[in-house]
């Protein structure tokens, strides 16, 4: 059709990256995180979602309470975090975990920004030889959510706990941050 613009992207911008990332490290974005945290447009939102580019899937679904359209990474999503370097795409099990990890992150934002998080699945990576030799040595060890870097580099790890959480389950993951060396933080689902 004349006067119609093409949907395909053409170049990707640091609005774009923030949000593949946020998806991409956390399972989902929530469409008013997009509109009014990342200040995305409706159109561009299209875009993402275009048989083109394909970066995001929508669905719709209950998040603490209320119904949110959100997004989660589609096939042109993981291609493109691959071109950023992110490979290890975290796959969202609990909307209601997620969205408390995501409102995490932004509450630290101004200090750490989302290319400063490390999903669980990136931190597995990244100490999996200390992983293996604790738990070789018997040790209960389970890795957190997420980590973050501070202002001072040190590395500050994030656990997101519901009431179904036990003291065992708990410790496991106080271990895992006395093996690396790390501050952890607790926050309740």
């Amino acid at each position: 059709m004349k006067g119609r613009k093409k949907i395909k992207i053409a170049a990707v911008n640091n609005r774009d990256e923030s949000a593949l990332l946020s998806a991409g490290k956390t399972g989902f974005v929530t469409h008013k995180y997009l509109r009014e945290v990342l200040g995305i447009s409706e159109r561009r939102i299209q875009q993402y979602l275009s048989p083109t580019n394909k970066y995001f899937s929508a669905a719709e679904g209950m998040i603490n309470g209320k119904t949110e359209r959100y997004y989660v990474i589609d096939t042109g999503g993981k291609k493109k975090l691959k071109e950023l370097g992110t490979e290890n795409i975290y796959k969202s099990n609990s909307k209601n975990h997620d969205f408390k990890v995501q409102s995490v992150l932004l509450s630290k934002q101004g200090v750490i920004g989302i290319s400063n998080y490390l999903s669980e699945a990136e931190l597995k990576v990244r100490y999996r030889k200390e992983i293996e030799q604790a738990k070789s040595q018997k040790l209960e060890i389970s890795v957190t959510d997420g980590a973050y870097f501070g202002t001072d580099g040190r590395i500050n790890l994030l656990e997101v706990i519901s009431s179904s959480y036990t003291k065992e389950m708990i410790s496991s993951k106080k271990a895992f941050a006395s093996l690396i060396g790390a501050e952890i933080e607790f926050y309740r689902c």
